[in-house]
């Protein structure tokens, strides 16, 4: 506002007009800092909301991670457990236990769930 001032200065001495313009400039100077502060704080909120927005989000995520881990463990331990009975029940058909014809009907029936590679283990050990 000063510098403004001294250079309107150069062009007139009127004190009236000097200080018509001293005011002019004046609010000129208030409504630049008050809009300088206003667009600042829109800024800071701005920033605010989208920080808090990514803190959710964030937080959503790890959420989300820690559920499916959580799935995924259960699902393996429930394929662990399939795999072992699956396994203890080999080792019962194919230990001996039972009958060449027991075997074979077992093999049969578990056939459809991919364990086409024990029915020529079987074959070999039923003849």
């Amino acid at each position: 506002m000063e510098a403004k001032l001294e250079l309107a200065s150069l062009y007139t001495s009127d004190p009236d007009r000097l200080e018509t313009l001293r005011n002019n400039y004046q609010s000129e100077a208030e409504k630049r800092i008050a809009n300088r502060i206003l667009s600042t704080i829109r800024t800071i909120i701005k920033q605010e909301q989208e920080n808090g927005t990514a803190i959710r989000q964030a937080e959503r995520q790890y959420a989300l991670t820690e559920q499916l881990l959580v799935e995924l463990l259960t699902m393996m331990e429930g394929l662990s457990m399939r795999t072992r009975m699956d396994v203890d029940d080999k080792m019962s058909v194919m230990g001996g236990e039972l009958s060449i014809q027991a075997k074979k009907e077992w093999m049969l029936k578990h056939k459809d769930r991919g364990l086409e590679r024990y029915s020529t283990f079987c074959s070999q050990v039923c003849e």
